[in-house]
């Protein structure tokens, strides 16, 4: 068995374990009975067809590429950092808020009186922390198959 065909054994079991299957179940769910043609992928002794490639990277919610090569895809590098700034921009600008609506506090506590925009920035930061623990799950979710996350 060469370095590949190695590697891609490694992966394969790793992701069918995370996926939490058995060889025998990802054998059926790919069409096959029994678990050889799994045991036979996962020892070296043969290699998936194209078309079980791409079954095996549905059913284990994996990418395609990560699974043949052990990289991420195009599209996954050029994700990541782009999400990153996303997110950075958003607790930037959640900062900003913060410190704004501190200022407009500290105004109002000499004056005696709350601004309305207090109550309004602290739902738009609460808004801004939803949407960032979204995206961060959601593209942890991408990534995480990938053995990456952000």
């Amino acid at each position: 068995m060469n370095d590949f065909e190695k590697n891609f054994a490694l992966r394969l079991r790793d992701a069918r374990n995370k996926a939490g299957l058995t060889q025998e179940q990802l054998g059926e769910k790919l069409g096959f009975k029994g678990n050889t043609a799994v045991y036979r992928f996962e020892a070296g002794v043969s290699s998936p067809s194209i078309v079980i490639l791409s079954k095996l990277a549905n059913v284990l919610n994996v990418d395609l590429h990560w699974l043949i090569t052990g990289e991420s895809s195009l599209a996954i590098k050029r994700l990541k950092p782009f999400a990153e700034a996303h997110l950075a921009q958003i607790a930037k600008k959640m900062q900003d808020l913060e410190a704004e609506r501190a200022d407009l506090h500290l105004k109002g506590s000499f004056g005696g009186m709350s601004s309305p925009r207090c109550d309004e920035i602290k739902d738009e930061i609460e808004n801004m922390r939803l949407y960032r623990q979204t995206v961060q799950q959601v593209l942890n979710e991408v990534l995480g198959p990938l053995g990456e996350s952000l």
